[in-house]
């Protein structure tokens, strides 16, 4: 396999972005099943557990890929306000529309500063989070391309007991909403995790890999199932993604799709570039899109699931009608000059 000590390859970021993509919708639709419990309900923190490192995957490509480079940092930010202010803008907007207009919130405010202080819609937090992170990578990649591996190991470390073994232990919890600058030593640290294992995942073999996944995703699933039946209602503790399992799952995750990615044939491998090409747009769009097929074409699953009905089915069947409509819609979207700026 051709050594990715220094970056990942093209191919590798295209299949770990589409997966995170897809786990991300697929973690959407398990949600609407879990917050009571029922005959699928198991069914459902199965999904959730799989999905769980959706997020992680993304903030440690971003790592490995922006970290690694050396670029002036006022073009660094040119870059990367284009790419991220203007569609947060956009869609930050849209939805409060959405609210007042799609979903009938009648006292949904439509003041465009309210998105000052926090996402105008529940999965818009991942680009305020994305923005503090943008900040924060010119010191970041300072620290990469200089401390050596024992000091970079030391900081995971820290990051890990700080940010997850203690929140999960209870001993104290992180919070974040809006432009919170808690947001960088919280999430940079998978982007620092994602930069350090792309110099050295030759030495991680591939059944190690897949082996750190299942563990991390048994544990999540294990853990989910007896902490929410002990409180006896469903909890998400273990579902944090900042949570040891759920960062020992993303670990084996992200190894495994990056070796992945350079393996694959051509023909998924350019359904994958479409994908990974319209992430942004999907992940913006696709809640309103899963909003309108649970209503009008999956209304029917809510109450079969409930029963135990085709659960194992329905819900990626779900994600994976969530991402085709949404991808056909952003194509669409972008056939139109303005509209290729924000999607």
């Amino acid at each position: 396999m051709k050594n990715m000590s220094l970056h990942i390859d093209s191919r590798s970021a295209d299949l770990l972005r589409s997966t995170a993509l897809f786990l991300v919708v697929l973690l959407h639709v398990s949600a609407t099943y879990f917050h009571d419990f029922h005959a699928s309900w198991s069914v459902s923190v199965f999904y959730g557990s799989v999905s769980r490192i959706c997020i992680p995957l993304f903030f440690m490509l971003s790592g490995a890929l922006l970290l690694e480079k050396q670029e002036p940092v006022g073009r660094f930010f040119r870059k990367r306000a284009a790419k991220v202010i203007v569609p947060t803008l956009f869609w930050s907007l849209a939805y409060l529309l959405y609210r007042k207009y799609g979903m009938g919130q009648r006292d949904a405010s439509l003041d465009p500063t309210t998105m000052l202080h926090g996402p105008t819609y529940y999965h818009l937090w991942f680009m305020y989070a994305i923005m503090m992170l943008y900040m924060a990578t010119p010191v970041l990649r300072l620290f990469h391309r200089h401390a050596s591996l024992g000091l970079k190991l030391g900081a995971l470390a820290f990051w890990f007991v700080a940010c997850s073994a203690l929140p999960v232990l209870g001993v104290y919890s992180l919070a974040p909403t809006g432009f919170d600058l808690r947001f960088i030593p919280i999430y940079g640290g998978f982007m620092l995790l994602g930069a350090l294992l792309a110099r050295h995942e030759e030495r991680w073999a591939l059944a190690t890999s897949a082996l750190l996944f299942a563990l991390g995703t048994a544990l999540t699933f294990i853990m989910t199932i007896w902490y929410s039946h002990w409180i006896d209602t469903p909890d998400q503790k273990f579902y944090d993604y900042l949570a040891p399992n759920v960062i020992l799952a993303a670990v084996g995750a992200y190894l495994l799709i990056a070796r992945s990615g350079s393996r694959m044939p051509p023909r998924p491998q350019r359904a994958i570039q479409l994908l990974s090409r319209y992430t942004f747009g999907v992940y913006f769009l696709h809640v309103i899109v899963l909003n309108a097929l649970q209503g009008f074409l999956f209304h029917e699953y809510y109450g079969l699931m409930l029963r135990g009905v085709d659960a194992l089915f329905a819900i990626p069947a779900q994600a994976l009608g969530t991402v085709l409509v949404s991808l056909l819609i952003v194509a669409g979207m972008r056939r139109i000059p303005v509209m290729r700026h924000v999607v």
